[in-house]
């Protein structure tokens, strides 16, 4: 009798240990599932040939000291557009419909681009330790995706607010034509990878941005000043539906494909 209810005593004990113990084996598999995830991942690049050295050198160039000035001085010029842009717009009382422009979703995210891969460019170079051959990073995968998210727009813009809009004026190509040179010149002088299947990024963004602008017709702002007429749903809710949706599934991935083209052409080239 005594013997029994020994052994029942230690039954909460076993309990426990057998509990802890699959604990563990339950962490240690999520740990091994995760660097098996991680080292399949800096696999797939590694056999597609992107390292860091790609996003913070121009396969152009033996020195790189240019292309490093060319990143600090493009990041410099277009955020100070970019700043003094919103400034005049706050001067202007206008600083409400600033955020209601596609326009500057796409320089703003442009000018991120910009900024970001000059700090990757500048650390690579500066930083003598830097492991050449590396596998990507977190900040790359950012910078990638900030990339691919800004070419596309810079063109769509450009090519609707000309063909839609039609205002012409020297702020108008500073804002639309220059966006669309500097990503042009980006892709065929710098290392970026591009693929096909990045259109996606764009894709997100002017979903984003649709939502966004029904969001503020839906909340009662429906003055036709804070919208482009191509996005003013006072015109017709279904017309613009329609035009939002031809324009983050044909016009945009159709753009990105022209800057498809102009990397493989620089791959083709160097």
């Amino acid at each position: 009798m005594a013997s029994t209810q020994h052994k029942l005593s230690h039954r909460p004990a076993v309990r426990r240990w057998l509990l802890l113990i699959c604990l563990m084996v339950f962490i240690h598999g999520s740990g091994a599932d995760d660097k098996k995830e991680e080292r399949v991942q800096v696999q797939r690049e590694v056999k597609a040939g992107v390292y860091a050295k790609d996003f913070t050198t121009s396969p152009w160039m033996v020195n790189q000291a240019p292309f490093v000035v060319y990143r600090l001085a493009v990041a410099a010029i277009s955020l100070s557009y970019l700043l003094s842009d919103l400034w005049s717009k706050c001067r202007n009382n206008q600083v409400l419909y600033w955020p209601t422009r596609y326009t500057h979703w796409g320089l703003t995210l442009l000018v991120l681009h910009f900024c970001w891969s000059a700090v990757l460019a500048y650390n690579y170079h500066v930083n003598p330790t830097f492991d050449r051959q590396a596998p990507l990073q977190w900040y790359h995968h950012v910078s990638r995706a900030l990339y691919s998210a800004a070419l596309a727009p810079s063109l769509a813009i450009a090519v609707l607010y000309w063909c839609v809009i039609t205002r012409t004026g020297p702020g108008t190509v500073m804002k639309h034509g220059c966006n669309t040179f500097l990503a042009m010149i980006d892709v065929f002088i710098s290392g970026y990878p591009l693929y096909i299947s990045d259109a996606v990024y764009s894709i997100y963004l002017i979903a984003v941005y649709n939502i966004f602008i029904a969001w503020l017709w839906k909340v009662g702002l429906h003055s036709g000043d804070y919208y482009q007429p191509a996005v003013d749903f006072n015109k017709g809710v279904g017309r613009t539906i329609s035009f939002m949706a031809q324009v983050a599934l044909i016009v945009q991935p159709a753009f990105h494909l022209v800057f498809y083209a102009l990397y493989c052409t620089r791959e083709w080239m160097v």
